[in-house]
């Protein structure tokens, strides 16, 4: 039976084994204990990229010397691990709010005054909006931020996705292509990404 600590407190079982890319439930489980660990799992992956951060954190601050290696040995895209860090950096745990996820500080950690991200993220809450629904009300509300169109992600996806196309679509904003049909390729450690930047015509009068 494998242990997950949520607390210094009280640690949670949950029944059966757990492996890298499995979990294999206990036989003799009973259904409290299936509605148990899957509550414990959920919360694993909703958690998952604030308790990296802060683990990163961490490390930096206590172990500045050995750091970079043990987040090397970690696996993780280090773009990922950077924006973990980043967006605890931004909310430290008093100033994070429970009721929205990763991806909501995420979209206004960006902005340089604590005032307006906690009205964004007050707004994301009363009007229970989706972090794409945040971005584009940041867009329109902070700044001269160019308004990104409103990209609709399936609920499947990961937030480490989430984030990772919300970020790619911010940076195309500020690309210029050099010429119609531009072609771009993209590689990738599993693969790559072909895309082709197609210039509208700009409106008469305009």
């Amino acid at each position: 039976m494998s242990e997950v600590a949520l607390s210094g407190e009280s640690q949670v079982p949950i029944p059966g084994t757990l492996k890298e890319n499995a979990y294999l439930p206990a036989k003799e489980m009973e259904f409290e204990e299936w509605q148990r660990a899957g509550t414990l799992m959920t919360t694993i992956q909703k958690s998952i990229n604030w308790w990296v951060g802060d683990w990163l954190l961490h490390g930096e601050k206590t172990w500045p010397e050995q750091f970079s290696q043990a987040v090397y040995l970690t696996g993780k895209s280090d773009v990922t691990l950077r924006n973990s860090a980043w967006v605890c950096s931004v909310f430290p745990p008093e100033d994070r709010n429970p009721s929205l996820s990763y991806s909501h500080h995420f979209e206004v950690a960006s902005i340089k005054s604590p005032e307006e991200r906690r009205w964004l993220l007050r707004e994301a809450e009363e009007n229970d909006l989706s972090s794409s629904a945040l971005r584009k009300l940041r867009n329109n509300n902070v700044g001269d931020m160019p308004e990104l169109p409103d990209l609709t992600m399936p609920d499947h996806m990961s937030d480490d996705l989430k984030v990772a196309v919300a970020g790619f679509m911010e940076a195309l904003t500020v690309y210029k292509p050099r010429h119609d049909n531009e072609e771009v390729t993209v590689r990738l450690p599993w693969g790559k990404v072909n895309m082709t930047f197609v210039l509208e015509a700009t409106p008469q009068g305009s």
